[in-house]
């Protein structure tokens, strides 16, 4: 331990005493080590956590497919719904919501926000607590009920300043005046990452239209109860729904549609088509971290090949290959520990502004620098330090004495040494346009 100690001393000296190379090689590996952790906390916080809700491998979503029409996704009516909701062996509760968008006043100035209509039974089937007031109740989702609303954590930061008394306020939303009864936690944001208003669904049995197919769903499955045993038994309960809803859907048109119910967990619901995106983002940012180790592995050889010298004197002094090999090794750790500090802390501030940049990207506020990310970002620190001072620890590990123990020879370092560096600029501006082009992919 104390001989990695004394090398690391050494190369810092070392380090600190070449200051254009360290900073070009420090800039070049922040690049690289940055871009890979700032897109990995985005794939970390959206494709990896798991929802953060209690139990949420229970949450599912509840869809249709119907091949005899050529639809492979098909959302629920409010037929279906119901008799799910009200008959099924298999779910331990079940809710429906409708995105849309409503006019706000009542505030500053008057906004166009997303909004949904819910049933007062979807945010106990995620077990979802209001930070302040209460839920919609029962009494709330029935036709003609008192008008209320719930508001999101961060509409209320924003426009009402965390005025505590905003719960229990009349606000106008569509020209119509509205309590605010609750405010939802910033974590919650459904079915949008974007919603900001929550309105009751108010299904009116008496007026069930079972063919009007554009209403979203979603379950807790009972323990112990499989995403196929679900399927069957709605696929059970679907057959009975122009019986149980007469009206505009017959059994003759299901058949002919070939109806069948499709249940999905939540969190492919909610992420959706956007994971095969991120990955393809995190593998093109790979290729920019594999540019950046090979930038600074070019700018090690010419390092190492104007430290010949050096090393043949420290050689003849009796160090090993070992002892030069592990000093190029300990010298790229440094270097790398520097850089990685650096992209850290560039990927820290570009997660701080991706809210602003992509605000309609599902489960933003999951994305973040948490312990998964350091390990990653420093894993991805260690191995590009292997790749970057593996070769010229190799390559200049066994010096020849005779040659590097001659004054002559190095009168054409120095120019090739400026004509890599300036290389090596290069390839951090076509790294550096990599990355601007991946982040544009996944902006858009």
């Amino acid at each position: 331990m104390s001989r990695l100690t004394s090398d690391a001393r050494h190369a810092w000296r070392k380090l600190v005493r070449s200051p254009g190379f360290t900073v070009v090689s420090a800039l070049t590996l922040a690049l690289g080590i940055g871009a890979t952790t700032a897109i990995f906390s985005v794939v970390n916080g959206v494709l990896l956590k798991s929802l953060p809700y209690p139990e949420p491998e229970r949450l599912v979503g509840l869809w249709h497919t119907a091949p005899g029409l050529g639809v492979l996704k098909l959302e629920q009516s409010d037929g279906s719904y119901l008799l799910y909701h009200s008959a099924s062996r298999v779910l331990e509760n079940s809710g429906s919501y409708m995105r849309s968008a409503v006019n706000l006043t009542g505030g500053a100035e008057a906004e166009r926000l997303l909004s949904a209509d819910i049933t007062a039974s979807l945010l106990p089937t995620m077990r979802v607590v209001p930070i302040a007031g209460r839920t919609f109740s029962e009494a709330d989702d029935r036709p003609g009920a008192a008008p209320v609303m719930l508001v999101s954590e961060a509409l209320w930061t924003r426009k009402f300043g965390r005025d505590p008394s905003l719960v229990g306020r009349t606000l106008q939303v569509n020209g119509r005046s509205r309590e605010v009864i609750g405010i939802l936690p910033a974590r919650f944001q459904f079915p949008e990452a974007d919603t900001k208003v929550w309105l009751p669904m108010g299904f009116d049995p008496s007026k069930v239209n079972a063919a009007n197919f554009s209403y979203g769903a979603l379950a807790r499955l009972k323990p112990g109860i499989t995403a196929k045993q679900a399927q069957a038994d709605l696929q059970r309960l679907l057959v009975t729904l122009p019986v149980v809803y007469p009206g505009l859907m017959t059994s003759s048109m299901l058949e002919e549609a070939k109806m069948k119910v499709v249940i999905t967990s939540l969190r492919d619901d909610i992420v959706g088509d956007i994971g095969g995106v991120l990955w393809v983002v995190l593998g093109t940012v790979g290729f920019v971290l594999l540019i950046a180790c090979a930038n600074v592995a070019n700018l090690f050889l010419v390092r190492a090949e104007s430290r010949q010298k050096e090393i043949g004197v420290r050689t003849a002094l009796g160090a090993g290959r070992g002892e030069v090999i592990r000093q190029f090794l300990v010298e790229g750790m440094v270097l790398a520990a520097i850089g990685g500090a650096a992209g850290v802390a560039l990927a820290a501030a570009a997660v701080r502004l991706l809210p602003s940049l992509a605000s309609q990207l599902p489960r933003i506020a999951e994305v973040g620098i948490d312990a998964r990310v350091m390990v990653v970002a420093m894993a991805v620190t260690i191995v590009s330090a292997i790749l970057f001072s593996a070769l010229p620890a190799l390559r200049y590990g066994t010096p020849n004495l005779n040659a590097v123990l001659k004054e002559g020879g190095r009168a054409g370092t120095s120019s090739r040494e400026r004509r890599r560096v300036r290389s090596a600029l290069v390839v951090v501006q076509v790294a550096l346009a990599l990355v601007l082009l991946a982040g544009s992919g996944l902006m858009a």
